[in-house]
This record gives structure tokens, sequence and C-alpha cells, in this order.
């Protein structure tokens, strides 16, 4: 139901807290639901660090005010970092995994603009 739903709970969220909607999208996701608790992970400790801590706990009551309200559900949220579940697309032909090669598109297009690799 939540992951239905997401990118509705990822708008609600940024509406009721800019900073809520910009930690939703650096790359979180539904890692489960336990009782009445909704468990968000995030890949990176300072994201978990700023959701839970930012403003006062603000950003965290933004995110479990839009998973409530778009849900029409009364549920705790929980954030912990987490590693994303793999899917079978999380492999390349090359043998090499995504999360290698995410941002090397960045990469590749700052050098087309005359950006220079410094070692």
């Amino acid at each position: 139901m939540a992951i239905a739903k997401w990118a509705s709970i990822k708008t609600e969220a940024r509406k009721n807290n800019n900073k809520a909607g910009a930690l939703m999208n650096s790359g979180c996701f539904v890692k489960g639901i336990n009782d009445k608790t909704l468990v968000i992970g995030f890949k990176f400790s300072t994201h978990v660090d700023l959701v839970k801590n930012s403003d006062n706990g603000s950003v965290l009551v933004a995110i479990q005010n839009a998973v409530n309200s778009v849900l029409n559900v009364d549920l705790i949220v929980d954030v912990e970092v987490a590693e994303e579940p793999a899917n079978d697309s999380s492999t390349s032909k090359s043998g090499s995994s995504s999360s290698e090669n995410q941002g090397q598109h960045l990469v590749d297009e700052a050098i087309k603009r005359g950006a220079k690799i410094v070692e």
C-alpha cells in the first residue's frame, strides 16, 4: 500500500516541509511495516540524522503526516540506515552493480562540458 503511493507521499511531505521532500528524494525506500510502524530506509546515516534531528524533529513529523494523510492511516514513521533491496536489473551485463556507476552520467556530462578530471 505505501509503496504504491510512494510518489504521492513524497509530494505531500515536500508540501509540509521542503527539507523532508528533499531528503525523501535522496534515495529512501519503504523497508517494511512492523505493527503500527512504517520503517523507511535511507542509504546514508547523515540522512537519517537529518530526518530525526533537523528543525527540532519537524522533518520526521512532516514525513509521518504525509504518510498518514496519503494512506489514511495512523502509523508511526521510523527511519534507519538500510541497503535498498536488490532487484534483477541491479547488475549490468559487465557484472558490475549499478551502485558502482551511480552518478557516472553526471561525470560524463561534466566532461562533455569541459570539466577536467583531477587526481
